[in-house]
């Protein structure tokens, strides 16, 4: 029997997260949908959920805001936007009886593949992920400069990072920066962001090089 959903996992973490169900219990629901013997939820997946997000740039109203946010045009993944709630760490999207929080939506890749959601309120630059499981946007620039020995462009936000046609990278949790950052060599920033990637690399080896873009000066601990 083919299962409708590619990723039971997946499937499952959403409902651990959405339901507030014992990772047991949401497995066991998420089997019980795919066999056809439980009722499925509305969205069934990160990807239909991003799907959603990225039709909603069709609204005319948001060209606009698009425009102005300068996120028009250029070399960027599917994305879009959609009202969220918060809860704890993670969000999930609204449903119709709420009042949820407009947010930028953006994927989270790795080896090509999506792993997660992102999501940076509009208003607070509040950036959550949707299942907890991503801690980079951009994981792949991040190995390929780590592989290639060559600089690493590392953005503020989601908006930033659109905006640079995604050729790089977002810190999403910054405990585990140091861990996502290790072996590159050259981090290029905005001079704002330059003090935090400093103070969170000092573990790594080799210790990198921060440039900033602004001024592009280069600092190197002592």
């Amino acid at each position: 029997m083919t299962l409708p959903f590619s990723d039971i996992g997946e499937r499952a973490a959403i409902l651990q997260y959405d339901a507030g169900l014992s990772r047991e219990e949401a497995e066991k629901r998420a089997v019980g949908e795919a066999l056809g013997t439980l009722p499925t939820q509305p969205t069934k997946g990160i990807l239909d959920e991003l799907r959603r997000a990225a039709r909603k740039l069709s609204n005319p109203e948001l060209a606009e805001a698009v425009q102005h946010a300068g996120l028009s045009g250029g070399r960027c993944p599917q994305w879009g936007f959609d009202h969220i709630v918060i809860e704890n760490d993670t969000y999930r999207p609204a449903n119709n009886q709420e009042f949820g929080k407009a947010a930028l939506i953006v994927p989270a890749t790795e080896d090509g593949r999506v792993i997660d959601l992102i999501a940076t309120t509009l208003g607070t630059l509040e950036t959550v992920t949707r299942l907890g499981v991503a801690k980079v946007i951009g994981a792949d620039a991040v190995t390929a400069a780590r592989d290639a020995g060559e600089p690493l462009r590392v953005f503020k936000t989601p908006f930033g990072w659109l905006r640079g046609g995604t050729l790089g990278a977002v810190t999403v949790d910054w405990r585990h920066a140091a861990e996502h950052l290790d072996g590159v060599r050259d981090i290029h920033c905005n001079a704002d962001l330059a003090p935090r990637i400093h103070a969170a690399t000092r573990s790594c080896w080799p210790v990198p090089r921060i440039v900033t873009l602004r001024t592009r000066k280069a600092h190197r601990a002592a």
